[in-house]
């Protein structure tokens, strides 16, 4: 992904709806949601992954605090049913989503942290990171979704919302595709 500019986010349904961002000019994001209410539409990581490149496209990449806050927007207008729904019925509700940072190297490695061992899948080399208040906890976690729990109790960090977790990579999630510029993702 690069440099400043807008960016269009598509939400893939029936009909697509189109939502135009301030974001990075070379990336379009991309959400399945008629799958978003449906738990038996959620994948583990690689299936996410494969979904995302035989579509094209790969897991999202997060450089910044304002792509981290496109995203949030995006997923809070879904939810609220301002895109990708009539008023009033948003398309989202409890589940995480799949993001395209994931572990590499050992966790006995005692001279690098465990946060410092996550690695974009895309190549991406941003330091950006949205951690929930006690994650990286490591061990068998090594791959990465964004919460999102609105209806969950908070916990020490606060509300599951928009924060990162690690978590064991095959527990089935929603996953959050990027595309190139030209690439329809459809």
């Amino acid at each position: 992904m690069g440099s400043s500019g807008r960016v269009m986010l598509l939400i893939k349904e029936p009909q697509p709806e189109e939502l135009v961002l301030n974001r990075n000019p070379n990336c379009r994001v991309f959400l399945q949601t008629q799958q978003l209410q449906n738990a038996s539409g959620r994948v583990a990581f690689n299936e996410a992954r494969q979904a995302c490149e035989m579509d094209g496209g790969a897991l999202l990449s997060i450089e910044s605090p304002s792509e981290q806050r496109d995203v949030e927007h995006l997923l809070q207008a879904l939810r609220s049913g301002a895109v990708g729904g009539a008023k009033g019925e948003g398309t989202i509700s409890d589940g995480d989503f799949w993001i395209g940072l994931t572990r590499v190297g050992a966790t006995d490695n005692t001279l690098t942290p465990c946060s410092d061992l996550y690695q974009w899948i895309d190549g991406s080399v941003a330091t950006f990171r949205n951690w929930y208040f006690d994650e990286p906890s490591c061990g068998g976690e090594a791959c990465v979704v964004m919460y999102h729990q609105p209806t969950a109790p908070s916990g020490l960090g606060g509300a599951y919302l928009y924060q990162w977790n690690d978590d064991r990579c095959n527990m089935k999630h929603n996953f959050i595709c990027k595309y190139e510029p030209g690439e329809t993702g459809q």
